[in-house]
């Protein structure tokens, strides 16, 4: 056999495993927000709170 020609399958497999486990992700990250959808969070202003001056 020629040297040349030599592969090696869990190398060349690996691209595929994590191409498939990334679209596992992808399903149920829809599945996710189709039963519970995220709100997107807004920016609440901070209200400051005035006190009031003791007077002694």
């Amino acid at each position: 056999m020629s040297d040349e020609k030599v592969i090696d399958f869990v190398s060349a497999r690996e691209p595929h495993v994590h191409a498939r486990k990334e679209q596992k992700v992808k399903d149920l990250q829809q599945r996710f927000e189709a039963c519970l959808p995220m709100k997107k969070k807004t920016v609440a202003k901070k209200k400051v709170k005035k006190r009031k001056k003791n007077k002694k």
